[in-house]
């Protein structure tokens, strides 16, 4: 079930309004890995079967201009292991940390092929980016990675299904922003990324910070089945949206503000006039092995 309500938070004087948009309301716990599905997960991770599946991030002209690297794992069979499988069972088996090392290792190695300069974004989990052993990690074993991202041309985007305190992640952002490493807050107030999360971030720490378009389509699917009822409802919806991204610019605004997930013009219409600066979703393209520069109209 997905929760959308207006929400209202009052910090240090000021009254901030936002949307909540959940796909649950309580976040669930890890459930434990099966013992052949966490076999054939730690298997590929320690094979370092994994692909990248890249989904192109289009300006409002239909430009090019990110693409998102998805994660691919596959078993000794060849075989795609689920998302929907493996991201429960690498947490279950304690080995996010060695997933999200690989994960940044073959987005460098990407770079090193890629005929054009277009930025890709990673997803990251929240343990590893507040884990400094895991930085260290990463710049001893895999420095031409670390190199890489130091570049900007690897945007980490933070997961938000795992818990952290803003005031944890504003920490341990900041140094690595200085180092020239770029962020973006995946699925904006969604699971653990919530309204006191949001006001409490430094949100001048983020490159981009993305929505999404899917979640509030099915949502008035679902609650209004009267064709004149959603659609009032859709454009309450982005109504409250253009508020808050004014909202989000005031406190940085030089962020790149995504609206994801758009699968029809009618989304992408009321995203672009309710001011998002990025699209994505399958209306531009569903992840390829192949990265294509080109602009999507």
């Amino acid at each position: 079930m997905l929760w959308i309500a207006p929400a209202v938070h009052e910090r240090r004087g000021v009254r901030v309004s936002w949307i909540q948009i959940s796909p649950y309301a309580v976040v669930p716990d890890h459930a434990g890995a099966d013992p052949d599905t966490g076999g054939r997960v730690a298997s590929a991770i320690d094979a370092w079967r994994l692909d990248l599946a890249y989904q192109p991030i289009v300006d409002k002209s239909g430009a090019v201009v990110l693409f998102e690297a998805l994660w691919r794992l596959r078993d000794d069979k060849g075989n795609t292991i689920s998302p929907d499988v493996f991201i429960d069972t690498i947490a279950s088996l304690d080995m996010q940390g060695d997933m999200d090392l690989l994960v940044v290792t073959r987005a460098a190695e990407a770079l090193k092929n890629m005929s054009s300069s277009t930025p890709i974004s990673i997803n990251l989990s929240p343990s590893s980016i507040l884990d400094t052993a895991w930085w260290e990690r990463l710049k001893c074993e895999k420095p031409d990675a670390y190199t890489a991202l130091c570049s900007g041309r690897i945007v980490i985007e933070i997961l938000e299904s795992e818990e952290y305190t803003p005031h944890e992640l504003n920490a341990s952002l900041r140094p690595l922003v200085d180092e020239g490493i770029r962020f973006a807050l995946d699925d904006f107030l969604s699971g653990y990324h919530t309204v006191e999360h949001v006001t409490q971030l430094d949100l001048s720490l983020f490159y981009i910070i993305k929505f999404s378009g899917e979640e509030i389509l099915n949502h008035t699917r679902q609650t209004y089945p009267n064709e004149t009822e959603r659609l009032q409802r859709l454009d309450t919806i982005f109504h409250h949206m253009q508020t808050l991204i004014r909202e989000i610019r005031e406190r940085n605004p030089s962020a790149l503000i995504v609206c994801e997930k758009i699968e029809n013009a009618e989304i992408a219409d009321k995203a672009r006039r309710a001011g998002f600066d990025l699209l994505q979703g399958f209306l531009y393209g569903r992840p390829s092995s192949e990265l294509r520069s080109h602009s999507i109209h």
